[in-house]
């Protein structure tokens, strides 16, 4: 009884905590008191008049025509054919201004989404996935969250549409409600097809000998994440990078909800026998000359289990990938440092490990496992070289300080750097912190 609680409380805390990260209650101010149009002793100012809009037409008891130092008022709205008087404010030129203390920047949004010419930009983001699909009759519709039993997982293309117009750096722009969804204001699934892993890999090969890069980063999500979620962060992270990298995706069939914690423990340590099938494969047709893994969270374990087998059974296509990168990673520190490091090793792969000590996801994670995780800083930040850890604290983050990997317009610039040109964190000008002889980096 004791073990069940220490699991149900700190599921039930994390509920607590993306509900509120979710919905954000607003900010309670005393509404301020105007100030008096007009001082008691003082004598009303003159009327400044109002442009005219054109001429107005005398009312019936009106007797004579209106002096020339009064013109009638102007309307209060003028056709949409009557130009605009010379005074009026400029109109969108197409840029947005800036946010600044005074304005919320949603306000600004609001306004300006409306005003400039919105535009889209369509992303086909390549998907390998051991989610068993989900069908309206014989319509493929998507992916649950159940397991697909097969030896490979499902591959095809997803497209997602992006808000260009509306888009903030770090933001996968959603409606609270599902009809409320619109392509010029959020990120839409248009749609997702299923391709046999011949055509599959034959048009990564086709895309990646387009590019400037030859580079491929492949994100696998973390817990409570469905697989259209997954589509919307890859494509959004793939805009926010500049396109350094063809944008693929592995998912695994994580429930999509907060309290199924242990649920999706069991489907991330399952699915990593098709993981690495699926990275072996990759890593040898693909003919890519970069790949980088960029794993969030609980999707950090598998990653770590799929490349620890690939490493043991065929370590030169192991050796193919050029960077892994741990986002906020919800691993035991100890399993991590006996169990995968020493294959890491091995295979001399670089590797980056993202931590905070604001993760709030991973102060829950950590009370129900009674062991440290590698991605929460405190009370030590996790170091083990030669593998570098990345301090994130300090970045600009939700709530929840969880998914900062994602949403922090500086760590995605960290990032772009690894994936395009693999550098490390001293040529990436990361400040570094020494105690006790154990030396970290902090991002800006």
């Amino acid at each position: 009884m004791k073990k069940l609680m220490n699991l149900v409380t700190p599921m039930a805390c994390v509920a607590i905590l993306q509900g509120c990260a979710s919905s954000p209650l607003p900010e309670w101010k005393p509404a301020a008191t105007p100030p008096p149009i007009f001082a008691p002793s003082a004598p009303a100012p003159p009327i400044t008049p109002l442009p005219s809009q054109g001429p107005e037409p005398a009312p019936a008891s009106a007797h004579a025509p209106a002096p020339a130092s009064m013109p009638p008022p102007a309307m209060a709205s003028a056709p949409a054919s009557t130009p605009a008087p010379a005074s009026s404010a400029p109109q969108p030129t197409g840029t947005r201004p800036t946010s600044s203390s005074s304005v919320p920047f949603d306000v600004l949004d609001r306004f300006w989404s409306k005003q400039l010419p919105r535009k889209t930009k369509l992303i086909d983001v390549r998907y390998a996935t051991s989610r068993k699909p989900v069908f309206n009759g014989r319509v493929h519709t998507g992916y649950g969250s159940q397991r697909l039993i097969a030896s490979y997982p499902e591959t095809g293309v997803v497209t997602v549409s992006v808000p260009v117009t509306v888009h903030r750096t770090g933001f996968t722009e959603r409606p609270w409600l599902t009809f409320m969804e619109s392509e010029e204001d959020h990120f839409v699934l248009k749609k997702t097809v299923k391709q046999q892993k011949d055509d599959f890999y034959h048009q990564i090969r086709s895309q990646l000998s387009a590019t400037q890069n030859n580079a491929a980063f492949i994100y696998v999500h973390g817990y409570n994440v469905s697989f259209d979620d997954a589509a919307i962060r890859t494509a959004q992270i793939a805009y926010d990078l500049g396109g350094v990298a063809l944008p693929v995706f592995f998912s695994w069939p994580s429930t999509g909800k907060t309290l199924p914690y242990t649920v999706d423990e069991n489907n991330s340590e399952w699915t990593a026998t098709q993981l690495r099938t699926f990275l072996a494969d990759f890593a040898t047709r693909t003919e890519a000359k970069r790949i980088v893994i960029l794993a969030h969270s609980m999707g950090s374990r598998a990653v770590s289990r799929a490349l620890s087998e690939l490493i043991k059974s065929d370590m030169q296509t192991a050796k193919k990938f050029t960077s892994v990168i741990l986002a906020a990673p919800d691993m035991d520190s100890q399993i991590f440092e006996d169990q995968i490091a020493p294959h890491f090793k091995a295979a001399q792969l670089p590797v980056t490990i993202y931590s905070s000590n604001n993760d709030k996801a991973l102060v829950a994670s950590r009370f129900a496992h009674e062991h440290p995780r590698i991605g929460y800083g405190l009370p030590d930040v996790f170091v083990h070289p030669p593998f570098e850890t990345v301090d994130a604290t300090g970045v600009d983050t939700d709530w929840l300080s969880h998914s900062y990997y994602g949403s922090s317009p500086v760590l995605l610039k960290d990032i772009s750097e690894i994936i395009s040109s693999n550098k490390t964190a001293t040529e990436r000008s990361l400040k570094s912190n020494w105690k006790n002889g154990r030396k970290w980096w902090v991002l800006p």
